[in-house]
């Protein structure tokens, strides 16, 4: 299966690979004015999207729903506290354990944050807790070893583009990378994470072998280029 989160409407599309040529299903309603984040979670049972509409929400698909993948639970983020707020992008744990929430506007000025929420019972996901990063938060990834996390943060044209927290000791390490960031991704060891400068036409990379996170190094594309999503290959 193929999935798809749709701007503008509130819709997820879900397509079957398998068939000649791929088909798609019909569109699923997540109950937001637009799905900007979706993830499936590692044993491809259930995928998670994201709607922003009022106070937000988090919908769980079973993608092995019969005859087809269905909407099987949808949160308010109102409903765990988090009013106000605009759920982006999604990371999964490589466990399957838990999910990770950009959230726009949990403080009306300054920091935004990351909602953690627990998917041991799914369909059913409850709220673990609320870990704060800087401010605009868009993209967002978790590292394979699951001890951190990071967030490409878009506000600001210099400071703190980048937020670490040591999931462990929920120690939040900002980083300064001059230009707003978009998208981050891990390195499988979680050693590095490499994050996206689009009005820089470079991408940055995150050392995390030190006490504390740091910029290591940037790395310059051809000009325009504006690289934007990132991911790393699964043997590094």
């Amino acid at each position: 299966l193929a999935l798809g989160s749709a701007f503008g409407v509130d819709k997820a599309g879900v397509v079957d690979l398998t068939s000649s040529p791929p088909s798609a299903y019909s569109p699923l309603s997540n109950g937001g004015e637009f799905t900007p984040g979706v993830a499936v979670t590692p044993d491809s049972r259930y995928a998670l999207v994201t709607g922003q509409s009022g106070t937000g929400s988090l919908t769980v698909i079973d993608l092995k729903a019969s005859p087809a993948p269905a909407v099987v639970s949808t949160l308010s983020m109102s409903s765990v506290g988090l009013s106000s707020t605009q759920p982006c992008e999604i990371a999964i744990s490589a466990d399957g354990s838990a999910a990770y929430v950009s959230l726009l506007g949990y403080h009306s000025v300054g920091d935004d944050a990351v909602a953690e929420f627990d998917l041991t019972s799914l369909p059913t996901i409850t709220l673990a807790r609320v870990l704060q990063v800087a401010d605009q938060p868009i993209g967002v990834a978790v590292s394979d070893n699951g001890k951190f996390l990071a967030t490409a943060n878009q506000a600001g044209t210099a400071t703190h583009n980048v937020s670490i927290v040591n999931l462990d000791t929920s120690t939040l390490t900002n980083i300064d990378l001059g230009h707003a960031a978009w998208d981050v991704a891990f390195t499988p060891d979680g050693t590095r994470a490499y994050v996206t400068e689009p009005s820089a036409d470079a991408v940055a990379v995150i050392d995390l072998t030190t006490p504390t996170p740091s910029l290591l190094t940037t790395i310059a594309f051809a000009s325009g280029s504006a690289p934007r999503g990132i991911a790393a290959t699964p043997d590094g």
